[in-house]
């Protein structure tokens, strides 16, 4: 079993309520409740042959509307949850190598639909909290270097649409995979991804395979 530090990146530019860089700061120091961690996984699955992590988001499996209609403190957990994701996104190989072992800077992401059922869809609070967060693709355009949509089904089709006007120009890469597991095997052999599983520790602060 191997520990990869997770190293801290600083960022510029003001946000709304509190400078990025603050933002940041307070993401790289959060800790998911075990709660949280266990609901709502995400997960590097390896890294393609430019060393890029590749990330999978298992939305499909992610309960988010009991969250949205508790809210109170469960729901800024759950926020602060998938912000740093997205944060996790944006530092990449940083994370995982030093400065003279990276190789491409950027990163990939494979968000898996599977499961995702109406019951989300026709709850417009959940929608908007999932839109609303979906925002951060246009902000991780950079850090993005290409991505797939995994088991599209018809309700996750209906969400993709009205997700399209806010993924602006990172939709153009993400590509839609076919709806077995195969097809996702198929792409991280063709893209020579390592097949070790590294799910994010309990303390946020390593990750472990």
């Amino acid at each position: 079993r191997k520990w990869i530090s997770y190293l801290q990146v600083s960022a510029t530019a003001d946000a709304k309520t509190r400078s990025n860089e603050e933002q940041n700061a307070f993401l790289d120091n959060w800790t998911a409740p075990k709660k949280i961690l266990e609901k709502f996984p995400y997960y590097v699955c390896g890294f393609d042959i430019e060393k890029r992590p590749v990330f999978v988001f298992e939305i499909g499996n992610w309960k988010i509307r009991s969250f949205v209609e508790k809210g109170g403190q469960d729901l800024e957990d759950l926020d602060n949850h998938i912000r740093k994701f997205f944060r996790r996104v944006e530092i990449g190989s940083r994370a995982f190598f030093n400065e003279s072992e990276i190789g491409a800077p950027d990163t990939v992401v494979i968000i898996d639909w599977e499961d995702f059922s109406l019951n989300q869809l026709i709850h417009a609070p959940t929608v908007q909290f999932v839109l609303h967060h979906f925002t951060a693709f246009q902000r991780l355009q950079d850090s993005l270097a290409y991505g797939y949509y995994l088991n599209v089904n018809a309700v996750a089709s209906q969400f993709i649409a009205l997700a399209k006007p806010i993924l602006g120009s990172a939709l153009e890469r993400i590509e839609v995979l076919g709806t077995q597991k195969i097809i996702l095997w198929r792409f991280m052999a063709e893209k020579s991804v390592t097949r070790d599983l590294l799910h994010l520790s309990d303390t946020n602060t390593a990750f472990q395979f």
